[in-house]
């Protein structure tokens, strides 16, 4: 017997011919709790990376390496 009998089923929002494993460019959001302000700010229509944020910035590049 299936456990929700496909009660809390929902549709893919993933493209159906696509290889998710291939190379591509994907975009990345990262929240903080409570949408806290903490890698950096926005000055001018740039981003301004603090110390936290650089961090954040090498791990992500190494990620794609």
């Amino acid at each position: 017997m299936p456990f929700f009998n496909d009660k809390y089923r929902t549709t893919s929002n993933r493209l159906q011919n696509w290889n998710y494993s291939s190379k591509g460019i994907y975009f990345l959001t990262i929240c903080s709790s409570n949408r806290e302000t903490i890698f950096g700010s926005i000055e001018e229509s740039k981003i301004i990376l603090n110390s936290k944020g650089k961090i954040v910035l090498s791990e992500i590049l190494k990620s794609v390496e």
